[in-house]
Parts: structure tokens; C-alpha cells; sequence
């Protein structure tokens, strides 16, 4: 089922969307010539830009921990998972009562249901 889930596999929220990217480090030189040397740096991590909502305060709380102990995490969207951890401190608004926020999450491990 969608949704974001501990390592234990304890469900925290169900109200997440990814979409998957990758991230690589490039180095661009211009040469001597005018022209441009673009060189890749080791390979690209896998990345997921992931939107989610935290209906409660609990629940927002126990995301911040996982982000702050960089525990890792599963999400699971359609019939694809992804382990790994939040990359980047959490911005949390406020909207109606739940907690939205976006970030992304560095990839570990990936596989189908």
C-alpha cells in the first residue's frame, strides 16, 4: 500500500507522491578553444522528490526523527519501494490541520512488490 513506512515496516503516512530523478556531479570546463569539457563525477545517486502530508502532530514528530537520526525509511508507491533516508532537513506548513512538506530522499535500495 502507498505510503511512507519504518524499517520496521510500521506504516507513518500514507499521503505521499514521488517522482524518481537522478543526481550527478558534473564539472564544466571551457577550453582554450571556446569549447566545453563536461566531465561526470563517479555515478549518480538515485534521488526521489517526495511530497507528503503528516495528518497529526505525532506524526509530523516522528518524520523530524527519522530525518534527524537519518533512520532509514521505505516508500512505497504503486507496486514499487525505494529504501533510504531523508536528505535534507524538513520545512513543514501548515494547511487545515495537516502538515505538508517536501524534500528529497537519498535511495539505498529499490525493487517491485
Amino acid at each position: 500500500m502507498t505510503g511512507l513506512y519504518s524499517a520496521t515496516n510500521d506504516l507513518i503516512t500514507r499521503y505521499v507522491n514521488v517522482v524518481p530523478k537522478k543526481d550527478t556531479i558534473k564539472v564544466e570546463n571551457r577550453l582554450l578553444d571556446g569549447t566545453f569539457h563536461v566531465q561526470t563525477i563517479g555515478t549518480s545517486a538515485d534521488l526521489l522528490d517526495v511530497k507528503l502530508q503528516a495528518v497529526s502532530e505525532p506524526v509530523r514528530a516522528r518524520i523530524d526523527t527519522a530525518e534527524a537520526t537519518a533512520e532509514e525509511l521505505r516508500i512505497v508507491f504503486g507496486n514499487m519501494y525505494w529504501d533510504g533516508i531523508i536528505r535534507a532537513p524538513l520545512i513543514w506548513e501548515k494547511v487545515a490541520g495537516v502538515f505538508n512538506t517536501s524534500f528529497e530522499f537519498l535511495v539505498l535500495r529499490t525493487g517491485t512488490l
